[in-house]
């Protein structure tokens, strides 16, 4: 069974500090969150304040350059911050469900067993390990925004899967997920190094937008969940 966030959280180590504290889990749980998004905030300003002060050290006209690589470098990245983070939104909010969803079915007059749950997880994740390796040619032949799409496709389907009752559906639902998993972890991320190497950005860019995919990605996570548990409630 599956247990409700409030056993979760007093079954967490940080639920004994939290007594210790006099405060409740939840409480503790949000001032470790507080303390650990405080540091990350000011590296990311300093960082930022670094990069807006190195142009003065600069000629006038190496700075120029600079400004319009950053700018055409600002409109790519806002460009794949936002597909992105809206497909790892999608990810972050069917995830915790499909447990629920499928304990809660009827197949064949029998309610679906926890081993028969735990197989249709495993199909997923056969899936995204059988065709993980060949997914990042098909997706360089095929072209990037391609398999972006098809990612959206895949997932929709995994995610509409979950309204049938039949065990092949169901499967298949499975099947779609794994694929869809493999070309979300290949084809946008593959499109974004493709354009950075074909507008010949700095490598520091490429380093600072994957640190802000990261960063996003954690942000989505936690925007998801809360969504997801006041939906579901």
């Amino acid at each position: 069974k599956l247990m409700d966030r409030r056993r979760v959280l007093k079954a967490m180590p940080v639920a004994a500090l939290a007594r210790s504290a006099g405060r409740s889990p939840e409480q503790m749980l949000n001032l470790v969150f507080a303390a650990l998004v405080t540091p990350c905030i000011a590296a990311h300003l300093t960082a930022y304040r670094a990069r807006s002060s190195a142009c003065n050290t600069l000629a006038e006209g190496e700075c120029r350059a600079d400004s319009t690589a950053s700018k055409n470098g600002q409109s790519l990245r806002q460009r794949y911050l936002a597909v992105f983070w809206m497909f790892k939104m999608a990810d972050w909010l069917q995830g915790p469900y499909f447990y629920e969803v499928y304990a809660s079915k009827m197949i064949d007059g029998r309610v679906v067993s926890e081993d028969l749950i735990s197989r249709l997880f495993l199909t997923g994740f056969c899936t995204s390990a059988l065709l993980g390796a060949s997914v990042g040619g098909l997706v360089d032949t095929c072209g990037r925004k391609a398999g972006s799409l098809a990612f959206a496709l895949f997932y929709a389907l995994s995610a509409l899967s979950t309204h049938a009752r039949s065990l092949p559906l169901l499967v298949l639902g499975r099947v779609c997920g794994g694929i869809g998993t493999s070309l979300l972890s290949s084809a946008p991320e593959a499109w974004l190094v493709a354009e950075y190497e074909q507008q010949r950005l700095s490598s520091d860019w490429l380093k600072e937008t994957f640190a802000k995919v990261f960063l996003g990605d954690s942000i989505a996570a936690i925007i998801a969940g809360q969504m997801a548990g006041a939906l579901a409630a």
